[in-house]
């Protein structure tokens, strides 16, 4: 299927599918979405110094490389788990340019992305990566986890991620206390808001909106205490 490299309005840039018309990021911004996103509203949101991620839909790898970038500057350990079913070539990779990024250590992109696949590596001190090569619906982990980021295309796209059943899924790897964050892609959209209320009415999940990203939206999900 080809893909395209597209130059986002903050300068980032980010990958379009046009058989499928999405984008792996906002057009609005791929950087400074992922920051908005997952980095300011999941991963800086937990005061703690040990984290376990959960990824779901790795891609560009950009949240990867920001999330490492973050837990250096914060002295935070992280394990950090990115499940991907269709893994990019590294060649189309390194057209993102994310090594220009402010604060990217080019050698830790590299590494995140050509490091084997399935086995934990150890990126440096603080930060292990494992990355899998797994359809979501079949993910399984004896880890559980602190925060999810959940990156899949918009439910009118990949409608059998946003089922149910991935979520029960979800939801059995998580600890007693998390966070989870993911991005929803065409707000107003009939399955958008039909994915919702599957999520909060199955695990008693209240939905938390956080300040619109130019145009998209994310909800953060977390149990209602």
């Amino acid at each position: 299927m080809p893909i395209e490299l597209k130059k986002t309005k903050d300068g980032s840039y980010t990958l379009f599918i046009p058989a499928l018309n999405e984008h792996y990021h906002s057009y609005n911004g791929a950087l400074a979405e992922a920051m908005h996103i997952f980095i300011n509203a999941g991963f800086n949101f937990l005061p703690k110094q040990k984290i376990n991620i959960l990824e779901l839909g790795f891609g560009t790898g950009l949240n990867a490389i920001l999330t490492f970038t973050e837990a250096k500057k914060n002295n935070t350990t992280v394990f950090y788990c990115a499940v991907e079913a269709y893994p990019l070539d590294y060649q189309l990779i390194k057209q993102l340019k994310y090594e220009s990024l402010e604060g990217v250590n080019p050698t830790v992109l590299k590494k995140i992305h050509t490091e084997s696949w399935e086995k934990e590596i150890k990126i440096s001190k603080h930060f292990t990566l494992q990355k899998l090569k797994t359809d979501i619906q079949k993910f399984e982990h004896n880890k559980k986890f602190d925060l999810v980021y959940f990156d899949a295309f918009a439910p009118e796209v990949q409608p059998v991620l946003w089922s149910e059943k991935v979520f029960i899924n979800i939801h059995k790897r998580l600890k007693k206390k998390w966070n989870f964050a993911y991005l929803l892609f065409q707000r107003h959209s009939k399955k958008s808001f039909a994915c919702r209320r599957i999520f909060c009415k199955t695990f008693g999940w209240s939905p938390r909106e956080t300040p619109y990203f130019k145009g998209d939206s994310s909800v953060k999900i977390s149990p209602r205490i």
